[in-house]
């Protein structure tokens, strides 16, 4: 329903819900609807003659055209369900990051495990272990795809999002124009472009204080030159952030041994963490996850002529962590316990390079959009528990029978190439089309090494694990889609996208875990190609109010899984063949879902009242998932059918001249309905990381001030994510939890400046399991949590 400007202003605070955290069990009374009465109950005003003009008067909520269809368009005129947030909400709520931006739209979830580590669900197509993403990510027109196979998971980049002019969220299968890695939806952040007529600047600056934690500051700036007007101009953009950490890593000096050994964790050393709290303290490093953030984008355009335009683009940004973003269970306190002092740190550095060029005829446009981009994560994590709990030996150190230190370091890089070709028509007549044609060549390798010279006097090696992997997948696709109005009132929509794909790898991996210290590649091939239809029908009641329904099928590409060893002094031969195997899947399919939509889109009240909304049905056949298996490791496998249904609901109301409210909420129930033989799931298994509800609220007030060009601004925002599933060594629930946001200052030209307040309750969410790089054990999960209560002033400048 976003098609206005006010949607990132959705900040109100969630009513009659008193939630406790365990950072801080005081949790303000929210009483959004209290104010809702208010604002309904408050004087009426003229409604104002609008005409067929679409911009928005005093008043009226305003609107956002977005090119989710490839095409520009009103969000309230297409007949497909998308949500888009404008770059000026974005930065007037205070959110810089994507995923902070994809908890604000119902039907999304978010798993993170920190900066430049977050997977994105939509309508509960969640994508597990080395499976290719379900969700297709784009910066403009580059289709940026995850790592196919890095153990944090499929990871978008984490670009800040200063002078973005939106987000836009398409959420259903987008298989017809944005290929395979669309099965669940797409997520589009869409930045400013040149402007070739006017010099402007813009620059913010943040300082702030993270309870538990310590000071942050952040600062962007742009410049856009007109460098010939009219033809060639030039903008850059830059970013500098520090985020304080907020877990501590505690080297303890005699660390207690796991107990509580049983048939349900047989193979380990126990299935209960000791007592790390009662154990001394050799070493407290505080705030470890800390995170730096630099980078920069420059975008040069040049109209050669009013037909021909040609914009080019460099993108480069580095995340650096001194240590992870999550807490041990148990203790459950915000710390990573160790019994040696083994650090773990987290890089990422991506380059980005876009070339768009765009030719208007008469009759149809062409745009030709070629990327090119690198990425590269280097993360290390300490497993010496891991090794103690498989070996049972008698101590952690190496004096008193132990293994001593482990750390496992993984460096995972990823390229790609693509093209896409396309021809738009042009005009408003009864039939429009696109066509076009796509191609992408992608590299994934991984790097993964665990090196311990306790290891030698007991196995004659210090080489714990030394694996690598290589593939390659290429992608070609011809698609189309033509709308046809049947009436003045009545159109249909017809897609279709063939594509075809090609994956080579190499899998090798040796040392003690293995059983082996000979490398033997595994070779991993797959190919496949098929069509992916779409069709729409849609009828406008009237100017202001659609209906429409929608199938559409997407898919996804299979993959290798990386070896699980059999043989060895870890090997999983029993825990397979209790699932009725003698060995993992070196490889799985490819999967696919069936989508099937209903949906409304109303403007009412002469534009101060929207409200979108929709229920669908998704059958999702092969479904590529986590299996668990007792030995602690994890493989992706087809476990079978699946059954996904619910329904998003958006609302936003000007209440009336200085207060907008927004609500969003959405439902998923997403459960296996057949389960495949040999991965040990049955029937009605919910799918991993997928909530089972989402729900935003928020409010706005802005109040213009009589004796300047400046107005006061105020916003609040909560924002509630249901309960989920992930896996560590067994399946967890993820309890559900809620984040509160408060903005308020003065807003105007050239200058504003805000207070805010981020996790006012400050809430302790448990947003993902971490996955050991080695091996999960039962006496310890690692739990990915959000950042707590910050504290601080924004600074902005215009010009």
């Amino acid at each position: 329903m976003k098609n206005l400007r006010c949607y990132g202003n959705r900040a109100a605070w969630e009513c009659s819900r008193a939630r406790s955290g365990r950072r801080d069990t005081a949790h303000a009374d929210l009483i959004a609807w209290v104010m809702v009465a208010i604002g309904w109950l408050g004087p009426n005003y003229a409604r104002p003659d609008t005409g067929v003009s679409t911009a928005s008067e005093p008043g009226q909520l305003e609107e956002i055209l977005v090119t989710a269809e490839k095409r520009s368009e009103r969000v309230q005129d297409i007949p497909i369900s998308v949500t888009a947030i404008s770059g000026a909400e974005l930065q007037a709520q205070g959110i810089s990051s994507a995923t902070d931006a994809a908890r604000e739209i119902p039907g999304v979830a978010v798993q993170t495990s920190g900066p430049g580590q977050t997977q994105f669900t939509i309508r509960g197509l969640s994508s597990s272990g080395a499976a290719v993403s379900t969700v297709g990510f784009y910066l403009d027109e580059a289709p940026m795809t995850a790592p196919s196979g890095a153990q944090n998971g499929h990871v978008v980049i984490d670009p800040d999002l200063y002078d973005l002019n939106r987000v836009e969220v398409l959420r259903g299968p987008q298989g017809t124009l944005y290929g395979s890695g669309s099965m669940g939806g797409t997520i589009k952040l869409v930045t400013n472009q040149p402007d070739l007529h006017a010099f402007s600047t813009s620059a913010k600056v943040d300082a702030s204080d993270t309870q538990g934690g310590g000071f942050n500051r952040g600062i962007n700036a742009m410049v856009n030159l007109p460098i010939i007007d009219g033809t060639l101009a030039l903008r850059i953009v830059g970013t500098d952030e520090h985020t304080s950490g907020w877990i501590d890593r505690i080297v303890l000096a005699d660390f207690p041994l796991p107990t509580n050994s049983g048939a349900q964790c047989a193979i380990f050393a126990g299935c209960t963490r000791g007592n790390v709290l009662a154990a001394p303290v050799l070493q407290d490093y505080h705030n470890v996850n800390d995170e730096q953030l630099k980078g920069g984008r420059v975008m040069a355009r040049y109209q050669a002529t009013d037909q021909f335009s040609v914009t080019a683009s460099a993108f480069y940004q580095t995340i650096s962590q001194d240590g992870l973003s999550y807490f041990d269970d148990p203790p459950t306190t915000e710390a990573h316990y160790q019994p040696f002092d083994v650090p773990e740190p987290f890089s990422d550095a991506f380059r980005l390079y876009n070339l768009v060029a765009e030719y208007a005829l008469p009759a149809f446009t062409v745009t030709s959009a070629t990327s090119y981009w690198t990425r590269s994560e280097n993360q290390t994590q300490d497993i010496s528990e891991t090794g103690q709990s498989i070996l049972g030996v008698p101590s952690f150190y190496i004096a008193q029978g132990g293994v001593g230190a482990a750390p496992i370091t993984e460096i995972d890089y990823t390229k790609q190439f693509s093209e896409e070709v396309r021809l738009a028509s042009s005009g408003s007549g009864s039939l429009q089309w696109l066509v076009g044609g796509f191609y992408s060549d992608f590299d994934y390798g991984q790097y993964q090494v665990a090196l311990a010279p306790g290891y030698v006097p007991v196995f004659g090696s210090n080489n714990l694990f030394t694996g690598t992997v290589a593939t390659n997948m290429k992608q070609k696709a011809v698609f189309g889609e033509a709308t046809y109005k049947i009436t003045d009132r009545l159109k249909a929509t017809a897609g279709l996208r063939e594509y075809w794909y090609t994956q080579g790898g190499s899998y090798i991996a040796v040392g003690i875990a293995e059983g082996t210290f000979a490398p033997t590649p595994k070779i991993v091939a797959a190919s496949d190609s098929g069509l992916n239809p779409k069709f729409t029908l849609s009828y406008d009641i009237n100017p202001d109010a659609l209906v429409y329904g929608t199938v559409a099928k997407g898919f996804r590409p299979g993959a290798g899984n990386q070896p699980i060893p059999i043989t060895g002094v870890n090997s999983c031969l029993p825990a397979l063949e209790s699932i009725g195997k003698t060995s993992a899947s070196s490889q799985y399919g490819p999967d696919s879902v069936w989508s099937y939509e209903l949906g409304e889109k109303a403007t009412l009240l002469d534009k101060r009242f929207t409200i979108n909304s929709d229920v669908y049905y998704e059958r999702w056949n092969d479904v590529q998932q986590n299996i668990a298996l007792s030995c602690g490791f994890i493989y992706t496998d087809n476990a079978g059918t699946a059954a996904v249904k619910g329904g998003e609901v958006e609302v936003t109301m000007k209440l009336f001249q200085d207060w907008t409210l927004a609500q969003s909420g959405g439902y998923t129930h997403a459960v296996l309905t057949e389960a495949a033989l040999g991965t040990g799931l049955v029937s009605g298994d919910k799918l991993l990381n997928v909530p089972t509800y989402t729900t935003t609220t928020s409010l706005e007030y802005s109040h213009p001030s009589p004796w300047s060009q400046y107005s006061f601004a105020a916003r609040a925002n909560n924002v509630l994510v249901g309960p989920s599933q992930d896996i560590s060594y067994l399946r967890d629930n993820l309890p559900s939890y809620d984040i509160v946001r408060l903005r308020l200052g003065i807003e105007g030209n050239p200058w504003s400046a805000f207070l805010f307040v981020d996790n006012l309750t400050n809430k302790q969410a448990y947003l993902a399991d971490a996955q050991n790089y080695a091996e999960n054990i039962p006496s310890l999960r690692r739990i990915a949590t959000n950042q707590p209560r910050t504290i601080g002033l924004t600074f902005e400048f215009h010009h």
